[in-house]
């Protein structure tokens, strides 16, 4: 039978190496106990080739999309465990894949006859199991993980582009281009902005699930001169919604002052007194930032743009971008190439739909704000505005960073 993935693979190859480099900069103490140790060659052929052809496979109609980690049990745990764990195979992958938890994985490990499926995590991104992530959110393509390497290689069995990984994700980037950042070193506001951008993150995931595109327009205030270039849209809030930025804000504020009040209790000696601090502990509901997003997230759906602040308040839906007369000529594509990003400027005309060119007009415009723009065929574009270049900056293929 011929193989699409060989141990000899290029492509292969430099995953290989990356899984282990990865895994000797754990080994200082920090690999878990009963860990099975890093991937084989064999095992990571294994491991490919199933899940590529799976991804081609349709369900009832439905395409195949799956995260699947290489891990054992006792690697992660978060791990729901199958009494008998099921063969590793496409077949089995396009079979199991629905029911896999919505920010899981599929569990796959080494048995006697091969890899097979053992069970789900419940999380992506245990620091070692999730060491080696393959996803398949769309036919043919696979996105490599490799610890914080994210991704570290696009295998498509026809140019397998294996990028220069790096810790790039959607959350930095707006943390970077909206800046979101502190200045004033407090502890408590610095994490509670990390968890605003990954609030961010989560709603393009979101979006991107639900497949029918949309744009989302990040804008830095309230009020200010962007909204000249928005025709007034009927579906506007009043006031704005600001529930995810309040829920997170409470959920800091929760956990902050638990920490005093736990801290002082190893400093009191009296019953009464520690009775006292722990009723003080404010009550608490857990936050799920998934839930937070998803009715923003459906939003999308609506002809238009959904507009939000870089603070998280919701202004409305439906917003259609006025036609301006600051239109750039050119544009700035960025996307990820075989060892480095490539630039390539093209035209607004060349960059897509009436969707891209409305929303790059829009960045143009508006050089403070950032636009994610979503295809219906689970593609996200990223704009903002290059100083340094003095053009609008489309990062494509921004769903690689989700």
């Amino acid at each position: 039978m011929t193989r699409l993935f060989t141990v000899d693979d290029h492509a292969v190859l430099r995953v290989f190496d990356e899984v282990h480099r990865f895994a000797r900069a754990f080994r200082q103490g920090r690999v878990p106990k009963g860990a099975a140790g890093p991937i084989t060659i064999s095992e990571l052929v294994a491991f490919l080739e199933p899940a590529f052809w799976a991804s081609l496979r349709a369900n009832e109609g439905r395409p195949t999309r799956f995260s699947a980690t290489f891990a054992s049990p006792d690697e992660a745990d978060d791990a729901i465990v199958f009494k008998d764990p099921l063969p590793y195979n496409e077949v089995e992958l396009a079979k199991i894949a629905p029911a896999m938890p919505p920010s899981g994985c599929l569990a796959i490990g080494a048995g006697q006859h091969g890899l097979n499926i053992w069970g789900f995590t419940r999380s992506r991104f245990e620091p070692w199991a999730g060491s080696l992530v393959v996803w398949a959110s769309e036919p043919g393509i696979l996105r490599i993980d490799v610890g914080i390497m994210r991704p570290f290689a696009i295998l498509n069995r026809r140019s397998d582009p294996v990028i220069a990984g790096g810790q790039s994700d959607l959350a930095w980037y707006l943390e970077n281009h909206l800046g979101k950042h502190n200045s004033q070193g407090d502890v408590a506001e610095t994490r509670a902005i990390y968890h605003e951008c990954l609030a961010f993150q989560e709603l393009a995931r979101h979006i991107l699930a639900d497949g029918h595109g949309g744009t989302v327009l990040i804008v830095p205030d309230e009020v200010g001169a962007w909204r000249e270039f928005i025709d007034p849209f009927p579906c506007q809030f009043d006031p704005p919604d600001r529930t995810i930025r309040q829920s997170i804000r409470q959920d800091i504020t929760y956990e902050f002052a638990t920490a005093r009040i736990l801290e002082s209790l190893n400093q009191v000696g009296a019953a009464g007194d520690i009775a006292e601090l722990v009723a003080s502990i404010p009550p608490r509901v857990p936050l799920s930032i998934e839930s937070l997003v998803r009715p923003t997230a459906a939003l999308a759906a609506v002809d238009g743009a959904v507009v939000i602040t870089k603070d998280l308040a919701v202004l409305g839906f439906g917003a259609k971008i006025a036609a301006t007369r600051e239109v750039p000529r050119e544009v700035l594509t960025v996307q990820p190439g075989p060892t480095d990003q490539q630039f390539l400027k093209c035209t607004l005309e060349q960059l897509g739909g009436t969707r891209h060119q409305s929303a790059a007009r829009f960045i143009g415009a508006n050089q403070t704000a950032v636009a994610m723009v979503f295809s219906q065929d689970r593609r996200l574009s990223l704009m903002r505005w290059d100083s340094h270049e003095a053009l609008v900056t489309v990062n494509r293929t921004a769903e690689w960073w989700l």
